[in-house]
């Protein structure tokens, strides 16, 4: 079997090193889903502080208003300087850092989001702790993470060693059930969960092998840390 390759965050910037700016409707339409979703099960205070790990080259953060913004990347110059349109004269609070070690004091936001995150990072529970820790008692985290059938983890799990390297971008293979167990034992409440296959968005033939060969899913999960 192959040594495995090291994974840094080269293959984050290569993969976007050829992409132009996500649509800024497509980032509005997310953010607005969010937005409904989070208010149809909890009540968003005024003037909230508001999170977004990762996900900086196609950020939601920019399309809320009435809200003190933060982002945190670890590639978050690489995006501000590639993606300026997003970042450049907006008030939102940017920061250079892990998901696991954020800049930010205990109880500190209302709301995080982190949207198809967590299947590129090494230490996901530390990172669902880092997102407790700052959580104010009663603030919530709306989460999204593709997800496959069990057997499928399992080929991702061996398949690198056999030479496929997508395990550069996502070295986590979750199935809903894996999610849910560090959801809980990170101690936050799921409000509510749901499996959306609309990212699939290719039509006929290929949406139809993707979703039998891969079983792929994104699966969206909004959870609260609640109040002592």
């Amino acid at each position: 079997m192959p040594k495995l390759l090291q994974r840094d965050l080269t293959s984050e910037r290569e993969f976007w090193q050829n992409l132009g700016p996500v649509p800024e409707q497509e980032l509005l339409a997310m953010k607005n889903f969010v937005q409904a979703w989070i208010e149809r099960f909890h009540s968003i205070p005024a003037n909230p502080r508001i999170l977004e790990i990762g996900g900086a080259g196609a950020p939601t953060i920019v399309f809320f208003s009435n809200a003190a913004r933060y982002a945190i990347d670890p590639l978050m110059d690489y995006y501000q300087t590639k993606f300026p349109n997003f970042y450049d004269g907006s008030s939102i609070v940017t920061a250079q850092a892990a998901a696991d070690a954020t800049p930010f004091e205990n109880d500190f936001f209302d709301v995080v989001i982190m949207l198809n995150v967590i299947d590129h990072t090494e230490n996901p529970v530390d990172i669902i702790r880092e997102c407790y820790r700052v959580l104010k008692p009663g603030g919530v985290m709306a989460m999204s993470v593709d997800t496959y059938p069990w057997y499928w983890k399992l080929v991702r799990t061996i398949s690198p060693y056999f030479g496929h390297k997508y395990y550069l971008l996502h070295p986590q293979t979750f199935t809903n059930r894996g999610i849910s167990r560090i959801l809980s034992k990170c101690n936050l409440k799921i409000l509510h969960t749901f499996i959306d296959n609309r990212k699939i968005s290719e039509s006929g033939i290929i949406k139809y092998l993707r979703m039998m060969n891969y079983g792929m899913t994104r699966l969206y999960n909004l959870t609260e840390k609640e109040a002592r």
